[in-house]
């Protein structure tokens, strides 16, 4: 595909429909070398890329903020995760953890934008 969402669909279909009656979650041949042909380019241009690493400290701390936000607004969280704390006991911390841990790169950034950044500023 030539989007996440396309990839993760193939991805997840393939799956599904080689691990059907098998004892084990499969995925087919091509699938598998296209997902580990992508790996070794995440790695080799992402993950570990001295670019990509400069900017790994404003992530940390863009996360860092998203989660001290929503530990202190625990009532901005999507319904679940508030009935994950108030119906269900579970910690706070681990739940706000999970919500943030959920969220794709792109939704973290904008979700911080909103939280954070003026609108004003917005260009």
């Amino acid at each position: 595909g030539d989007s996440t969402k396309k990839r993760l669909d193939t991805l997840v279909h393939d799956i599904v429909k080689n691990s059907i009656n098998k004892p084990e979650i499969v995925m087919s041949e091509e699938i598998e070398k296209a997902m580990l042909g992508l790996r070794q380019y995440m790695f080799e241009n992402v993950y570990t890329n001295s670019e990509a690493k400069k900017e790994e400290v404003k992530a940390n701390e863009m996360l860092e903020l998203l989660f001290d936000y929503y530990l202190k607004h625990t009532d901005k969280l999507p319904h679940e995760f508030k009935y994950l704390i108030n119906q269900c006991g579970e910690d706070e911390e681990q739940v706000v953890c999970d919500y943030i841990a959920g969220m794709s790169d792109q939704y973290s950034v904008a979700t911080f934008q909103k939280i954070f950044v003026p609108s004003s500023w917005n260009m």
